[in-house]
């Protein structure tokens, strides 16, 4: 297909319907055109080429309800007729099928974003739910669960992965607020592509949880302004499956959730480098309520603060 020809000759089919140009290689159908050969002079298609129009067959003529056509379903039918009348196409290699094609990639690129389900979170999914709420923390749980086993692993290897069972036992947990029992999955395929856990907070005066080491206490006094709220603790999406609609999803659960629990409105902290996360849950009616300065666990990362996010519950 050459390029150079397409662009103006798909133009010509969108904005004159079945009254199109194109260049036949001197054959000419239809009245004459005096914009056809003004754009025929612009395109520089060569003075062999002849813009013609083309227009429905008259005549009871198999043609002649393919002419009548006015989608691009229509537009492809009517080329096609032309091309039985000896029109001399081939020498464009234009594939007028284009709209649907697209319109077929798009049905499959749907079809894609909808191929997963929400569900509730059984204890059976706990290391699935370790594994995704580190991704969600960009390593942050990983260093915490590390520290409780007095390692230094990159969980590379075996005996890193230590960490991973500590926090997936958390997860297992009944009463632990961000795990299992208060959590949603996001399933394709019977695999767990992503997961979300949040629950209701109490405003009676008292921290809410345990500060696990010093670098947490900015994140920890957010969660205490959040008192009272629906807080979504964590939300992840595995790397491969983002971008897919899957992560809405799970907000849109998470806010389903927080309507059900009577809360007035849901609240979630966020790293300020996470654009991709602030753009969704802007989307979502999520906006800053306060911040605190991020305490660094690791030199590679570019965070500068930690930001409440609030959204009323409608």
């Amino acid at each position: 297909m050459r390029s150079a020809l397409l662009s103006p000759l798909q133009s010509a089919f969108v904005a004159n319907g079945v009254h199109h140009h194109l260049a036949l290689r001197g054959k000419e159908i239809g009245g004459h055109d005096e914009q056809a050969e003004y754009d025929a002079k612009k395109h520089d298609f060569g003075q062999q080429a002849a813009f013609v129009q083309l227009q429905p067959v008259k005549g009871e003529s198999r043609y002649e309800q393919s002419g009548q056509q006015q989608d691009h379903a229509g537009i492809t039918e009517t080329v096609k007729g032309f091309e039985k009348l000896h029109c001399m196409l081939p020498v464009l290699e234009l594939g007028f099928s284009m709209p649907l094609a697209a319109t077929k990639d798009k049905d499959i690129k749907e079809k894609i974003m909808s191929d997963f389900q929400i569900r509730a979170a059984t204890i059976q999914d706990a290391a699935d739910m370790a594994r995704l709420d580190n991704i969600a923390g960009h390593g942050l749980s990983q260093w915490h669960w590390q520290q409780q086993v007095g390692g230094e692993g990159d969980g590379g290897g075996e005996d890193d992965n230590a960490w991973l069972a500590l926090s997936a036992a958390a997860m297992a947990r009944d009463d632990f607020p961000p795990g299992w029992t208060n959590s949603v999955i996001a399933e394709r395929g019977g695999k767990t592509v992503g997961a979300a856990g949040g629950y209701l907070t109490e405003d009676n005066g008292e921290k809410i949880g345990t500060l696990p080491a010093p670098l947490f206490e900015p994140l920890y006094e957010l969660f205490q302004l959040a008192a009272g709220d629906w807080l979504l603790d964590w939300l992840a999406v595995e790397p491969a499956a983002q971008g897919q609609g899957i992560g809405g999803s799970l907000v849109d659960k998470c806010l389903v959730k927080a309507k059900a629990s009577g809360a007035a409105q849901a609240s979630l902290v966020v790293e300020d480098t996470n654009i991709p996360a602030l753009k969704l849950y802007h989307s979502r009616g999520f906006q800053q309520r306060d911040q605190r300065p991020y305490i660094p666990f690791n030199e590679t990362s570019r965070t500068q603060n930690w930001l409440l996010l609030s959204a009323p519950v409608t």
